[in-house]
């Protein structure tokens, strides 16, 4: 029989967990049904640490907009384990929207996740982005993500600065636009894409680009970007291609793909 229980991380408990010296909070072995909408949002200086079998299951919602787990404007956070997450597309309430994230990353530093399997959300497997205290996130690592059959992108990646991707897999993205594997697209002239390193496993099958960069709303930056994919050869089969750069006008950097400069302006 299935464990369904609903997973709260107070405040009280966190701060419980530092004053012991754990800095962690432990997600036993089970199925935990999360309100996306309220979110397990992490505190500073903790580390979420899944047993192997645990998972984070999204309860249906109507709003287009969420996030299972909300990394909003912290810093020395991890998530280890053996993470699962599994989004909402199929029960999902309504019809508009595109933002129900897996993991949502805004505004922080220090970010550290390992083997986090996200599947089936109705947004992105994990987003990037700016937040209003932080334009950037910083120093974030993200090891052996398996992202499979999410809605919108696998990963979005809105602004960083020293990003490492390692050993992705990302297939089967689907549903609505752009429905890439990782799409690098900031959102306002002032954000940023530096020091990134993407290593493909296997980026395939997607409805989309394998890897797309679009840099149109950076039109006039006074931020380069620099980004280096490694094994870009294990990015294939996705419908409209491998690797696309599109938005360049008014754009400085270089893009790398395995010691081959693609992009530089």
């Amino acid at each position: 029989m299935e464990k369904r229980m609903t997973l709260k991380l107070s405040k009280t408990q966190l701060m419980m967990q530092q004053k012991n010296g754990c800095g962690a909070v432990l997600i036993p072995n089970g199925t935990y049904l999360i309100d996306p909408i309220k979110s397990v949002n992490l505190k500073s200086n903790v580390n979420l640490v899944f047993t192997t079998g645990a998972s984070l299951i999204a309860k249906a919602v109507s709003s287009g907009s969420y996030s299972v787990i909300n990394i909003l404007d912290v810093s020395n956070v991890s998530i280890l384990g053996s993470p699962t997450i599994v989004g909402e597309r199929y029960k999902h309430l309504g019809t508009s929207g595109e933002w129900g994230m897996g993991i949502n990353i805004k505004g922080s530093s220090n970010v550290y996740i390992e083997n986090a399997r996200i599947t089936d959300c109705w947004g992105d497997g994990i987003y990037l982005g700016s937040s209003t205290k932080q334009n950037y996130n910083k120093a974030v690592k993200i090891v052996n993500p398996v992202l499979d059959n999410n809605r919108r992108q696998g990963i979005s990646v809105i602004s960083a600065i020293n990003l490492d991707i390692e050993n992705a897999v990302i297939t089967n993205t689907n549903g609505t636009a752009p429905q890439s594997g990782i799409d690098f697209e900031p959102n306002q002239v002032n954000e940023y894409l530096q020091n990134i390193t993407v290593s493909a496993t296997n980026i395939s099958n997607n409805k989309g680009y394998g890897i797309l960069c679009y840099f149109g709303r950076l039109n006039g930056t006074t931020n380069p970007v620099s980004i280096n994919i490694v094994n870009g050869t294990n990015i294939h089969n996705n419908v409209q291609g491998n690797i696309k750069i599109l938005g360049t006008t008014g754009v400085k950097g270089k893009i790398t793909v395995d010691g081959k400069v693609v992009f530089n302006q």
